[in-house]
């Protein structure tokens, strides 16, 4: 395992990725993947920057994480206003 790789995972931050990267690129539902991650918002969690826009109660987020870390529910892909 490289320097880099073990100074990564001692900081935890791959976790954080895969659980943003899951959510964003996976489809999976905004409110599946939030069960037990704490207060809302969410903090300390980083999110891709790919812009995948989900409309969740009138409000469009860049991407399906963003919306989680917002705590957003009722979420549908997309972009109701393009």
């Amino acid at each position: 395992m490289s320097t880099v790789m073990r100074r990564l995972v001692g900081c935890g931050l791959v976790a954080v990725i895969a659980v943003g990267m899951f959510v964003a690129l996976s489809g999976a539902s905004v409110e599946a993947a939030g069960g037990g991650w704490g207060d809302c918002p969410r903090q300390g969690i980083e999110c891709p920057m790919i812009y995948d826009p989900v409309t969740c109660d009138g409000v469009t987020y860049s991407n399906s994480c963003v919306a989680w870390v917002a705590c957003a529910e009722n979420c549908e892909p997309g972009n109701p206003g393009s």
